[in-house]
């Protein structure tokens, strides 16, 4: 019975050892797996960091919505995607990728974001609008003075026909009144 118990023992002792090894294992897969998970994400978003500032947006925008599909709570990649857009003048995109950034992080950051895009896009169609304004008034002011030169090259032009007449008169009376003198 004693052979039996240390022969259970050795099993149990070689089973719990196999055991440990498969749940190390697993344990090392997990934690190799998530560092180079975050080590593709930080590499997708030094690359669109890299593709922003070079001022190649359309690589950018590859870059961070890779670094989106490896982690979609990442914030940093949907500033950067918003940034490539907005300095594409998307402004619209821009806006949808923060938004899409919000909805998957809640990010404050985000939000901030997109409302200062939101606030200058207000801004800029108030200017746009106010230019417009100018612009018609200048050319109401044009018009404007179009008519008054028409106008007044017409008065001229009837002073000139009219005023002739009216000397052709004057020396005519002129005439007359001399000779009846």
């Amino acid at each position: 019975m004693i052979t039996k118990n240390k022969s259970i023992s050795k099993i149990l002792i070689a089973l719990g050892t196999v055991i440990l090894a498969v749940i190390a294992a697993v344990a090392m897969t997990v934690v190799l797996a998530g560092q180079s998970r975050e080590k593709k994400l930080q590499t997708q978003l030094d690359l669109g960091n890299k593709y922003l500032t070079e001022g190649q947006y359309e690589d950018a925008i590859v870059a961070f919505e890779a670094a989106i599909s490896i982690e979609p709570k990442t914030p940093e990649a949907y500033k950067g995607l918003a940034e490539a857009y907005e300095d594409m003048g998307n402004n619209e995109a821009a806006k949808e990728a923060l938004q899409r950034g919000i909805e998957a992080t809640a990010d404050e950051g985000l939000k901030d974001y997109k409302e200062s895009i939101e606030e200058e896009q207000k801004k800029q169609e108030a200017a746009e609008a106010e230019a417009r304004r100018q612009e018609e008034e200048r050319k109401r002011e044009q018009k404007e003075k179009e008519k008054e030169q028409k106008i007044l090259e017409e008065m001229r032009n009837w002073l000139m026909k009219e005023g002739y007449k009216q000397i052709t008169q004057s020396l005519r009376l002129l005439k007359i009144c001399t000779i009846l003198l």
